[in-house]
C-alpha cells in the first residue's frame, strides 16, 4: 500500500522523515545554497541567515576602514572577533616605493563556519559584502552561539 497524505495537511511533527538538523553531516558534505548581500554597516549590524551556513567569506571593499567580524554582540564588543583589514599598498603602480600606505580591499577566507547570524562592526556607512554557501538546515533549528549555550570564546 503506497502512502498518500494531502501535502496540505502536512505538520513537522507529522512528517514520517524529520527536517535535518545542524548536526546531520550530510548537509555539509554537498554545495550550499548561494547567499549574497551588499550591506551598509551601522554601529553592529546583524546579519541573518534563514538557513545554517555552511560556510562564509566577507568582503571589504574600503581597505582603509576595518571591520570586526563576530557571532553576536557581545563579542563584538569585547576582544571576541576577526579584524578584516586591508592589505598595505606599499608598491607604486611604476613599481616604486608608494610614498603613502593606503589599504587596498580585503576579504576574510573561505570560513567553513555554521552559523545563523553575524555581527559586523565598521565605520557607519561603510559598505561590506556577506557572501555564503547556506545548508537546508533551517535556523531556528541551530542553538544561539553564547557561551550559556555551550559556545565558548564567541563573548
Amino acid at each position: 500500500m503506497a502512502f498518500s497524505q494531502d501535502e496540505s495537511t502536512y505538520k513537522e511533527q507529522a512528517r514520517r522523515i524529520p527536517r535535518p538538523s545542524h548536526n546531520f553531516v550530510p548537509e555539509y558534505q554537498m554545495s550550499g545554497v548561494p547567499y549574497v548581500k551588499k550591506i551598509t554597516l551601522a554601529d553592529v549590524t546583524k546579519v541573518t541567515f534563514d538557513h545554517v551556513t555552511r560556510w562564509v567569506i566577507v568582503k571589504n571593499p574600503a581597505g582603509n576602514n576595518l571591520v570586526k567580524l563576530g557571532f553576536n554582540a557581545a563579542g563584538v564588543a569585547a576582544n571576541n572577533f576577526y579584524l578584516l583589514e586591508g592589505d598595505l599598498n606599499q608598491t607604486a603602480e611604476d613599481g616604486s616605493q608608494a610614498a603613502d600606505f593606503t589599504r587596498l580591499s580585503s576579504e576574510t577566507p573561505r570560513l567553513e563556519i555554521k552559523c545563523k547570524e553575524l555581527y559586523l562592526s565598521g565605520t557607519n556607512g561603510q559598505l561590506v559584502y556577506v557572501i555564503a554557501g547556506l545548508t537546508n538546515v533551517m535556523a531556528e533549528d541551530f542553538p544561539d552561539q553564547t557561551s550559556a549555550n555551550g559556545f565558548t570564546g564567541v563573548e
